[in-house]
């Protein structure tokens, strides 16, 4: 992982794809560039790789100084639908914790016409956090 650089980029109208990102901070979605594929194979069931994905994320986004507190993945029957949140906390940022969520589906999907279903999943993720042990 260390040798494979994360790239994400802003989402926009015309923009497709099966992994997007949520980050909470600029309140924007993005679109991470990695197949599929290779996130089920290398992340996915990988806790290790997984923490180190998420490592990737945050530098890619301009975070510096983070401290992952957390990672919590939920995974629909088929895997119709995989999401994760990442809970952290920055140093540049004196707000307590942060947040992104990863949510990643089976098809290819268009940003114009999944925007409700993006904001239902991001909502969901947000629910499931609740309801985890202190």
């Amino acid at each position: 992982m260390s040798d494979q650089k994360i790239i994400v980029r802003r989402a926009c109208m015309s923009d497709s794809s099966k992994i997007w990102l949520y980050h909470r901070l600029s309140d924007f979605f993005y679109i991470v560039d990695m197949k599929y594929d290779e996130f089920m194979d290398r992340f996915v069931d990988n806790g290790r790789m997984l923490y180190m994905f998420f490592r990737g994320i945050l530098y890619a986004l301009g975070e510096n100084d983070f401290k992952i507190r957390w990672i919590l993945r939920y995974r629909e029957k088929n895997d119709d639908f995989i999401g994760f949140y990442c809970s952290y906390n920055s140093s540049s940022i004196s707000c307590g914790t942060i947040y992104i969520i990863l949510l990643l589906f089976p098809r290819e999907m268009m940003f114009k016409e999944i925007r409700r279903i993006l904001a239902s999943k991001i909502n969901l993720m947000r629910k499931m956090w609740v309801y985890l042990p202190p």
